[in-house]
């Protein structure tokens, strides 16, 4: 009997151990390691052009510092101003990154192609960049352009 109990006492210790290591690696991965993998510095980012034609190549410049190479997917919507309470929003496909083989800071410029059935109006890009920091976390990065016009062919 007084063997019985030592060795479940040890296998209480030891699955005690293991449960403290699990979430200690849970902690880690989900609120330690929160750098972003990416960040911009010029917030919204500026366009080439003031007005547009529907269709057309929207060339934003990017001024940002990769601090981790990790692949990200960027879900890209045109957005309309709101007037009389109506708000025309256009949804792009997404886009899938792989991991960038460079890091530090750079300087770009990045075309986006405007929907052939925009309507009329003031638009700016919005976007959110997420990034698969490890098998467990997801980093999300916002950005936005600054507002362009959009013209009747």
């Amino acid at each position: 009997m007084k063997l019985f109990s030592r060795l479940l006492l040890g296998w209480a210790l030891l699955l005690t151990v293991l449960l403290i290591t699990l979430i200690g690696l849970a902690t880690w991965f989900y609120s330690v390691d929160t750098r972003h993998p990416i960040v911009f510095n010029n917030l919204p980012f500026p366009v080439d052009k003031a007005v547009y034609l529907p269709g057309g190549n929207v060339v934003s410049t990017v001024d940002g510092c990769v601090n981790a190479s990790r692949p990200s997917i960027t879900a890209i919507e045109v957005r309309g101003e709101e007037k009389a309470g109506v708000r025309k929003n256009y949804v792009l496909p997404a886009r899938y990154a792989p991991a960038s083989p460079m890091l530090g800071c750079f300087k770009v410029q990045i075309p986006t192609v405007l929907p052939a059935d925009v309507a009329p109006g003031t638009y700016h890009f919005e976007a959110d960049r997420t990034f698969q920091v490890n098998r467990f976390a997801k980093r999300t990065v916002h950005w936005s352009t600054a507002p362009f016009e959009v013209v009747a062919k």
